[in-house]
């Protein structure tokens, strides 16, 4: 599994944040890079967050603190990977 690309249109201090990660390139390692106070961690937080606990019941209330006044049915984030040859579009939103 490759992570290929992250959005993110507004969430926190992120606004119109866009990853683009090449799967052919080696080795297959990104550095994340920003002046102190770029949200660097919230980004990493945020994606660790949706991509490991979104179906974790117990650890909702986390994500839902973590997200904080959210507005709900607002695009948190979108994510696509390249699993087995295929392309996955992840989109996360609160309800």
């Amino acid at each position: 599994m490759k992570l290929l690309k992250v959005s993110v249109p507004n969430f926190r201090n992120l606004k119109n944040v866009e990853l683009t990660f090449e799967p052919s390139l080696k080795p297959s390692v990104f550095p994340i890079g920003s002046l102190n106070g770029g949200s660097k961690t919230t980004l990493l937080k945020l994606l660790f967050l949706l991509l490991s606990h979104y179906k974790d019941s117990e650890a909702t209330q986390f994500l839902l603190s973590f997200l904080g006044n959210y507005k709900p049915n607002r695009l948190i984030a979108r994510i696509e990977i390249l699993h087995e040859s295929r392309l996955i579009l992840l989109e996360y939103r609160l309800n």
